[in-house]
């Protein structure tokens, strides 16, 4: 279970309003307007539904499936296209079994917070079910959509049900639990990380419910906060697309260095970029030429952002900041990130590291606005 999950049981009540919120979040929401990071999100929801009905009910079968299909009807098969369908499917399958079988008497979701709203139709197969997650981790990103069509779906479809305002982007399958049954049971304890690493966390988010951490450590460990300054830091590129170089060659000197070190020996290692993908796949490209795959293979190295790595965690954690004063726009000033869904973010990628976070900036607190 992920830090500060919350469990709720959800009764038979309002189970009538889940058709209606099909309707709109298939058909209309997803089925056409998804983006690719939301389809991903979606594979997600499908595996899922897949293990709460039949194990049979793959979702590369799925695709398969579905490619077949749209190849006899001589339609478009790019990727984006067939997930969009094998969510359809998916759903459609659940809704059929439901039909033949009958309700599950308890269905457990895990990783609520990631689903958005249109999971809830996980509550139709279920008499009850229990909610797993915590709302100051990541929501789903839903980049790409246009919020404003999507409140004008929303008005259309879904006016007549209760709390039908909350059926936003910006909501999660969580957040509809938390809303419609606010009584849970708030999980204190802290299994994963070192003392220090979880600490930040709750400097952050968890400052009216620390969590408690119960990790036993010899005295020989890793220092758990590591943190190398990169002075000559210098980013290019805009938003998601931004690089900084002299930071991701500095991180990977690290990674080489901690994998011929007999102390990080069996540690699995993960690199998480806080600003866009592009970073992560320097990063990612540099380790395959200096390490080579097998080394990567054997670390289950893996390079992303926070959302990648939800739900995941390694024994060391290299965080790349990426952002600098200098860049090849001229030099910059830095603003510091305190919106909840940056504190999300952060929450989640510090979070990730078992045994050791190493940070790599290349600002200091006095270069922030």
């Amino acid at each position: 279970m992920t830090q500060a999950e919350s469990l709720t049981v959800i009764p038979d009540r309002h189970l009538e309003d889940f058709a209606m919120v099909r309707a709109f979040f298939v058909n209309d929401f997803i089925g056409r307007r998804a983006s690719a990071t939301r389809l991903q999100e979606l594979e997600q929801d499908i595996y899922k539904v897949a293990l709460i009905t039949d194990p049979l009910l793959k979702s590369e079968e799925l695709l398969l499936t579905t490619a077949a299909r749209f190849g006899a009807q001589g339609l478009p098969t790019t990727r984006s296209d067939l997930l969009t369908n094998v969510v359809v499917d998916a759903l459609t399958a659940v809704l059929e079994d439901n039909a033949r079988d009958g309700r599950r008497n308890v269905v457990i979701i895990d990783e609520a917070s990631q689903s958005g709203p249109e999971a809830i139709i996980l509550n139709y197969i279920a008499k009850k079910v229990v909610v797993v997650g915590d709302d100051k981790q990541i929501r789903p990103s839903n980049i790409g959509i246009d919020h404003d069509e999507a409140e004008h779906f929303r008005k259309q479809y879904l006016s007549g049900i209760e709390h039908s305002e909350s059926f936003g982007l910006t909501s999660s399958y969580f957040s509809q639990a938390e809303l419609r049954f606010p009584n849970y049971i708030r999980l204190k304890e802290h299994f994963r990380c070192m003392p220090e690493i979880i600490r930040f966390s709750n400097n952050l988010c968890y400052q009216n419910a620390p969590l408690i951490p119960l990790r036993q450590y010899p005295p020989d460990r890793l220092d758990p906060v590591r943190t190398v300054f990169v002075g000559d830091g210098f980013t290019s590129g805009f938003q998601s697309n931004r690089l900084n170089k002299p930071e991701a060659e500095k991180l990977v000197e690290v990674v080489c260095q901690c994998c011929e070190d007999r102390r990080y020996d069996n540690k699995s290692m993960g690199v998480i970029s806080l600003l866009g993908g592009a970073q992560s796949k320097y990063i990612q490209g540099l380790l395959i030429d200096r390490l080579g795959p097998e080394e990567i293979e054997k670390r289950g190295l893996v390079c992303g952002n926070a959302y990648n790595f939800q739900g995941d965690e390694r024994d060391v954690i290299f965080l790349s900041l990426v952002i600098s004063t200098s860049s090849d726009q001229g030099p910059q000033r830095p603003r510091a990130l305190t919106r909840s869904a940056d504190k999300q973010r952060f929450n989640v990628a510090a979070s990730r590291a078992k045994d050791q976070l190493w940070l790599f900036p290349s600002v200091t607190l006095n270069h922030l606005q």
